[in-house]
């Protein structure tokens, strides 16, 4: 149990976490050109990225701050799926 305690340090520095690449706003969907990774692994880590893109930030993000899962929301758009007047969510489409 020793050693996984001496080796988070090291786990932290190793991974990347995502990061703000610009300031981005409360209620902004967040699109590749907001998101960048970097060391250290503190925040929501690199594999989580395409994840966090289309969620929505719930408050203003300062550049280089790693995100965190409490900072950003699901970004979902009700609409009618058909004919049997249902109602669905859809994910929007983001810019690329």
């Amino acid at each position: 149990h020793e050693s996984k305690y001496k080796e988070k340090p090291i786990r932290d520095w190793a991974y990347r976490s995502i990061v703000a690449a610009r300031t981005i706003a409360a209620g902004k969907i967040i699109t590749s050109k907001d998101i960048c990774t970097k060391r250290p692994g503190n925040g929501i880590l690199s594999a989580e990225y395409e994840s966090v893109l289309g969620k929505k930030a719930l408050k203003d993000i300062e550049r280089n701050t790693a995100l965190s899962w409490k900072d950003l929301v699901e970004k979902k758009i009700l609409v009618f799926t058909g004919s049997r007047g249902e109602w669905g969510y859809l994910r929007p489409i983001l810019e690329k």
